[in-house]
């Protein structure tokens, strides 16, 4: 669990847990509770990686992915930002839920490899899709920001839940 005033995750920099290839178990979960605003950008130059939270089931591993909570006054998924949870191997992803008192904006507008939150089954994947809920005053989801729930591999893709009092879907936005 990560507390904070206010959090920032740039440049490549990332939250994760995760089950490695040829193993079994159960992945760690995230909670994040800001009291102000937690964001997220960038990718990573020397990385090559982009800035985010996740938890994965690796490649021929058994198990279940952890959860993601991110819970706080505001919420910034910015440029190249990847959070959720995937299962390359034989088990369940984890949920992903946002309870953002105010606003939570996911904008890709400066980005190279694409915003993005999910929960899924990637190729090669056996299992369950998680959830994925966000619960804001005001969501703004701009420029190519993509929210998912999919599978590549076997199995059902999870639900996605959204309450909102103001809701904006501009330019791509999924």
């Amino acid at each position: 669990e990560i507390r904070a005033g206010n959090l920032e995750v740039l440049n490549g920099a990332l939250i994760d847990t995760d089950i490695f290839e040829n193993s079994s178990g159960t992945a760690g979960n995230i909670t994040i509770n800001v009291d102000g605003t937690a964001r997220f950008s960038g990718f990573g130059p020397i990385s090559n990686t982009p800035s985010g939270v996740s938890s994965n089931l690796r490649t021929n591993s058994q198990g279940q992915s952890g959860n993601i909570e991110i819970n706080a006054t505001n919420l910034q998924i910015l440029d190249d930002v990847q959070i959720g949870t995937s299962v390359f191997g034989q088990g369940n992803a984890g949920n992903v839920a946002f309870n953002i008192t105010e606003t939570a904006l996911f904008d890709e507008a400066n980005s190279s490899q694409g915003t993005i939150v999910s929960s899924g089954i990637e190729r090669g994947g056996q299992g369950q899709g998680g959830n994925v809920a966000i619960i804001a005053n005001n969501l703004q989801v701009l420029n190519g920001a993509d929210i998912s729930s999919s599978t590549l591999g076997q199995g059902n893709a999870g639900d996605i839940a959204v309450t909102a009092e103001t809701l904006e879907v501009l330019n791509g936005g999924n």
